[in-house]
This record gives structure tokens, sequence and C-alpha cells, in this order.
């Protein structure tokens, strides 16, 4: 077991690379949480005041970035592009929908900018589904009030489904920059190896009583058990951000712990190709960036083009991704045979090419 408290020890003493092993990761998984959009910034004018308008000032904010700015400063604001859109709901507008007169906000904006336009979407069709049910209670406020009380219940559904459908997402993301970042640090092992080998370490090594095979399974044994460590801490930072996991984070490990397998024997075929330690950072990135993309790392499956899709079949991150979405939507562990069957096959690949050239080492 030299070999493998010797690979320990050496990242444990490499306090940068410690660093990267721990740290890095985290800091990149966590971009997936970084909403690129600050949002469509809307102010909201309510001068009827009633429980209607006040409702629909609530249901607007909701959805959208709305900010208080008084009356006055509404035209500068606009001006400044300190604001999107402005909506004034004017005095009566409650009385207008249940008696069916026809009475619209007042709405303004920098020359109806494709930027507003999805607010002045929403709040059109909303508008008309209120006049819809204004017309529907024929003046009875009771009626009007029981439909908007339906109106509201299915509003708030929608909003949970979006609101799950975005968590989803979110750990989708967050989960495939985990494996990018897996993969990235696997560059370490790769270092570690051509190290030994260009300073003679591995040479000696086997000159001692201990074979190729020996030598290999420790390396890649301290390298699993760094994978290991390395996925418990991001699956318990995460539960600490209160990122869902599905039904079980075991779950989650377990699939990650087979795609460490990847990772380790990643690195091994990455060292077996590379003459020195720039040529791993190069292959690496040629390699790594493209399978994170074509295997869903980034978004879902869906976005990708269908082409695509069918080369996603041979790139070991589009099985774990696929795992990844079947138990973040309720499925269990044992349900994605399939997938972490195909994680073994890949690794096992990576592990032959990269022990098969390993047995042409010089004297």
């Amino acid at each position: 077991m030299v070999v493998f408290h010797n690979n320990l020890q050496r990242i444990w003493n490499n306090k940068m690379q410690l660093v990267f092993v721990l740290l890095f990761p985290i800091a990149f998984m966590f971009m997936g949480t970084v909403q690129s959009n600050p949002g469509i910034k809307v102010v909201l004018l309510d001068k009827d005041q009633t429980v209607l308008t006040q409702w629909m000032v609530k249901d607007i904010q909701s959805k959208f970035n709305v900010i208080p700015i008084a009356d006055k400063d509404v035209e500068q604001a606009l001006m400044d592009y300190k604001i999107d859109y402005a909506v004034t709901l004017p005095a009566g507008f409650s009385d207008a929908l249940l008696t069916s007169n026809a009475m619209q906000a007042e709405a303004i904006s920098i020359q109806e900018s494709n930027r507003s336009l999805p607010v002045r979407t929403y709040i059109t069709d909303l508008i008309q589904q209120l006049d819809r049910l204004g017309k529907a209670a024929g003046g009875d406020s009771s009626v009007f009030q029981a439909s908007l009380d339906d109106l509201q219940q299915a509003s708030l559904q929608i909003e949970q489904h979006a609101s799950a459908s975005h968590g989803l997402h979110t750990s989708h993301t967050v989960l495939g920059m985990m494996a990018v970042a897996l993969l990235y640090t696997s560059f370490t092992f790769s270092f570690t190896m051509i190290s030994n080998r260009d300073r003679g370490t591995m040479q000696r090594t086997l000159a001692a009583p201990i074979r190729i095979k020996s030598y290999m399974l420790q390396h890649m044994g301290s390298s699993l058990l760094v994978c290991l460590v390395q996925i418990g801490l991001f699956l318990l930072v995460m539960k600490g951000f209160g990122i869902y996991l599905g039904a079980s984070w075991l779950s989650i490990y377990s699939l990650f712990a087979v795609f460490s397998l990847v990772c380790v024997s990643f690195s091994i075929f990455l060292s077996s190709i590379s003459k020195n330690v720039v040529q791993v950072g190069i292959f690496g990135l040629l390699i790594i960036q493209p399978m994170s993309l074509i295997g869903s790392a980034y978004f879902p499956r869906d976005f990708i083009p269908d082409m695509l899709q069918k080369i996603a079949q041979f790139v070991p991150l589009s099985w774990l991704m696929d795992g990844v979405d079947h138990l973040l939507q309720g499925d269990s562990l044992t349900q994605l045979v399939p997938q972490m069957a195909m994680l073994v096959l890949f690794a096992c690949i990576f592990f032959l090419i990269g022990a098969l050239k390993k047995t042409n080492l010089p004297a």
C-alpha cells in the first residue's frame, strides 16, 4: 500500500493541489445557480386601491422585478433606463371590469422595446382574463369573486409547477457542473502519474518487489478515495444550500460514485497519451469541454439537436446526466442499471487504453 499512501500524502502536502481538489469544484458547480438575467424592472402604480388591483399587483410582483417609484419620477426613470416598463391601474378600474365597461391599464415604455414584451403580454392577458370573468359574472360581485378565487388557485398551481421545474433545472445544472469539475480535478491524478514517470519514481517503484498491476490498482484506489470524499463534501454543501437532490441524496452519491470510476480511468487515459503536464492540460480541455456540452451537463438534453443526441450515446457524461434526471424525478437507484452499466463500460475502456500503453515503460 506504499503507492496508495504516498499519493494521498502528496495531495495533502501540496496545499495548492489540495485547494484545487476541494474548492475549485465547489466554486465551479455553483456557477450553475448564478442568474445571468437580472429581470425586467417594472413600476406598478395602483390608483384604484381595491382588493382586485392589490391582488393584481401581488401577482405581477411574484413574476417580475417590481420596484417602487413615485408617479412623478416614472418618465425620468424610463429615460435613464432605471426601469423597463410602467403600468398605471386608474381609479375605477375594478368597477369597470365588473360592469364590463372598457377600461385599459395605462402603460409606457421606451420605444416599445422587446425587453418589455414579456411583462406587456402577461399584463394584457391577465386583464383579458379578468374582463371575461366580469362579463360572465354579469355584474354580480359574489360570482365574480368566486371566479377570481378559482383563477387564483389555478395560478398558484401553475406557479408551483413552474417553481418545481425551475428547481429541477437548477439541480440538473449544478450536478452537471459538479460532474465536469470532477473530470477537471482528475487532471491532478494525471499530473501525479506524469510526475512519477518523469522523475523515475514509477521505474524505481516497479524495480522493487511490486508488480505493475498492484501499482495501477493502488494509484486508482487513492484517486478513487479522493473522488468519493469530494462527492460527499459537495453533496453536503448542496444540501446546506437547499438544492434539491431527489428522494434520496444517497442515490445521487451512489451514481456519482460509479461515475468516479470514469474520472479515475480518464486520468489514466490522459496520462497515457500525454508526454508532459502541459499536454495533459491541453488534451483534457479538448476532450472535457465538448464532452460536457454534448453530454448535457450544463442544460437539459432537449436543448441539444437530434444529431448531437445520437452522438451523446458515446459520451459518459450523457449517461450520468440521464441517471441524474431520473433520480431527480423520483426514480430509484435500482431503475438505473443501464446507465450505471454504461458508466462502468466507459471506465473499463479508458482504463484498458491507459493500462495497455503503460506497459511500454522505459527501463
